[in-house]
């Protein structure tokens, strides 16, 4: 009986706190959709945690209730993808499934639930991709002709602009999934909640393949945007391919940086990470480079054992 009236009060307290959020969100116009979008399927990883998957879709459908309530279709249909990935996130946690395979799973849905909403959805919500495509190229052609910068020949300025628009809501999805589970991890540890041990900086290194497929997907950027390709949507999808192997080898390098950084100075874990980024920003074909060696050289197991000391 208190184990009932303890779900009640949780999953009524859940509803409550996204209640109040829709509300604030209504009154700012949107303001924390645009901003904290990754905070939303919050509840719903708590409530998951602590009760699984059969009791959490009762608390699901009043978050979804409210929503339609108290926001516009659009805000529903966000509201019910986000803790739909909240719920996949907490429910997994409380199954004691291995935390690389939530992460991946809550990460791959993050990336399908941001597409769906930023390119599926938005059409039918009035948001029209192409013609934001068409204002960004029209500014493109006014800051070129002001700075008198020459568009390479054969380069489709909107095809490239539509192909980084599509990538960055990937990547978008990416990070959301990645920020859901560090926020995550922080507030179970702050309601004193069990976790599992955290991966240390040092613990993170794929398969040596993945760097040469990266590599390879790099390559097709330039040759799409060098080369001649006659399909605009192989050109499109190539230059997509070669972002994803970019920025994939880039944080890869990043983390070589923490790495050495952190084993061989007294900076802690912050200042390298800026570092990291600031390099990013700058040399980002270096940083590029840095990360295809980190994965496929034994440059991770030197820095472990020290092996740059003595050179």
């Amino acid at each position: 009986m208190k184990n009932d009236v303890r779900k009640l009060t949780d999953g009524a307290m859940m509803a409550a706190i996204m209640g109040v959020v829709l509300l604030i969100d209504r009154q700012t116009a949107g303001l924390l959709q645009g901003t904290v979008i990754f905070l939303f399927p919050l509840p719903m990883v708590f409530y998951g945690v602590k009760y699984g998957w059969k009791n959490s879709w009762s608390v699901f459908a009043a978050i979804v209730i409210l929503a339609a309530i108290l926001g516009t279709p659009a805000t529903l249909v966000l509201v019910a993808c986000e803790e739909l990935v909240g719920m996949l996130y907490g429910c997994q946690m409380h199954d004691h499934v291995e935390m690389r395979k939530i992460i991946l799973r809550t990460v791959v849905a993050s990336v399908l639930v941001n597409v769906m909403t930023s390119l599926v959805f938005a059409a039918f919500f009035g948001y029209d991709i192409m013609a934001e495509v068409s204002e960004m190229n029209d500014l493109y052609i006014q800051m070129s002709a002001n700075m008198n910068v020459a568009t390479p020949a054969g380069m489709n300025v909107e095809q490239l602009i539509l192909t980084i628009l599509i990538t960055s809501v990937v990547l978008t999805g990416v990070l959301q999934g990645l920020v859901l589970h560090l926020f995550s991890r922080l507030m179970f540890k702050r309601m004193h909640m069990t976790v599992p041990a955290s991966t240390p900086i040092d613990g993170y290194f794929p398969p040596k393949w993945s760097g040469y497929v990266a590599i390879a997907m790099a390559a097709c950027f330039f040759y799409a945007f060098y080369g001649q390709v006659s399909s605009d949507t192989l050109k499109m999808a190539m230059e997509g391919i070669g972002m994803c192997g970019t920025f994939y080898l880039m944080f890869y390098g990043m983390l070589a940086v923490m790495i050495f950084l952190t084993s061989r100075s007294r900076m802690g874990k912050v200042f390298p990470a800026v570092i990291a980024v600031f390099l990013v920003f700058i040399m980002e074909y270096f940083m590029a480079l840095l990360g295809f060696l980190y994965i496929t050289t034994d440059m991770h197991h030197r820095m472990m054992q020290g092996g740059f000391k003595n050179e």
